[in-house]
């Protein structure tokens, strides 16, 4: 088990113990921004990364039919949920690694998100569906996030 699984199965063990009470809550989430901050300090160049790749997903919207705003907004969220497990991206054995190419399938399949709600075609369904293929793929040939 890697230092970050540790952490996390420490702080969810706390979270559970207090019977997921509003103030064990807040003092997980806390927890968790301060480490999501430590790990942007400690690895700038991933943080960047990271940053790169959301912006180009905000900037592909700009070429999609409106609703953009909806979709900018669960972009949004997905940027912040990235940024919060920069620390889960390392190898089996708790290396440090750059975002690689499944990474990029599964936020691509995230991308998709908005569209799936509002309108869920068969062929945005398959392309969705082609990520997540692809994405398996690529994380058995390369270093899977943990």
């Amino acid at each position: 088990m890697t230092e970050g699984e540790r952490w996390a199965r420490d702080r969810l063990a706390e979270l559970e113990r207090a019977g997921f009470a509003p103030r064990a809550i807040a003092d997980f989430l806390m927890a968790s921004q301060r480490r999501a901050n430590e790990t942007r300090r400690e690895r700038p160049d991933l943080a960047r990364q990271a940053r790169r790749w959301t912006a180009v997903g905000a900037a592909a919207y700009a070429f999609t039919s409106p609703p953009r705003k909806p979709a900018l907004a669960a972009w949004a969220a997905v940027a912040l949920m990235l940024d919060w497990h920069l620390g889960m991206v390392e190898t089996e054995d708790g290396e440090p690694r750059p975002l690689g190419p499944a990474d990029a399938a599964t936020l691509a399949r995230a991308w998709f998100i908005p569209f799936a709600a509002r309108a869920p075609t068969p062929a945005l369904i398959a392309a969705a569906a082609a990520t997540d293929v692809l994405d398996g793929r690529l994380a058995r040939a390369s270093a899977p996030t943990r």
